[in-house]
Parts: structure tokens; sequence; C-alpha cells
């Protein structure tokens, strides 16, 4: 079976790029980025269809937008620093979805 997989936010939840940039620059306020004039062949939207997920797994998104950008972001400055390892790293990431999950289930 060649069934794709994605995990995405829902349809209609989607952002630009200049949305997940202005939500990078809250979380890192001294945060800089170069806009190039090059001409790109991008889709104005880039998005990932993740209903057979929800409707052969169940599985919903527990994280919205702002939380994950900001932890994202979170990951790589504490890495980056070397203040926590990768592995540090993912298992309190683990540990926060679960804590989701729990929630959600609860």
């Amino acid at each position: 079976d060649l069934t794709s997989w994605n995990f995405g936010p829902q349809s209609g939840q989607h952002r630009t790029v200049e949305d997940m940039l202005k939500r990078c620059r809250e979380v890192i306020p001294n945060l800089e980025w170069e806009i190039s004039d090059a001409v790109h062949h991008e889709a104005g939207l880039l998005s990932l269809d993740s209903s057979n997920a929800r409707a052969k797994l169940g599985w919903a998104s527990l994280i919205d937008f702002n939380e994950s950008i900001e932890r994202s972001l979170r990951w790589y400055q504490h890495y980056l620093n070397g203040s926590q390892t990768a592995s540090d790293l993912i298992s309190d990431d683990i540990n926060f979805y679960l804590g989701k999950l729990d929630d959600e289930c609860s």
C-alpha cells in the first residue's frame, strides 16, 4: 500500500510564509532575513493533506501554529547554543506531546 501519511494543520488553518516569519519575529525579536529579488516559481501556499491520517487513524493536531513555531525555534536555539542535546530536546518534545495527548483524552 503506497498510502501517504502527512501530518499537518487542518484544512483552512494553513499559513503563508509571511505569517510564519512574523511569528518567528515575535519569538525572536532580533531575527533578520533577506528577501531576494530573484524570480521563484513557488506555489503561493504550500500545504500537506493530512485527511488520510485523520480518516484512518483518527489523528488530529494538538499543537497550534503559534506554539509549533515557538517550540521549533526554541528547539534550535537550545541545540545550537549547546544548552541541551538533541536527544534531550527530542525527549522533551515527546513528553510535551504526550502531556497534550493526556489533556485531550481527559
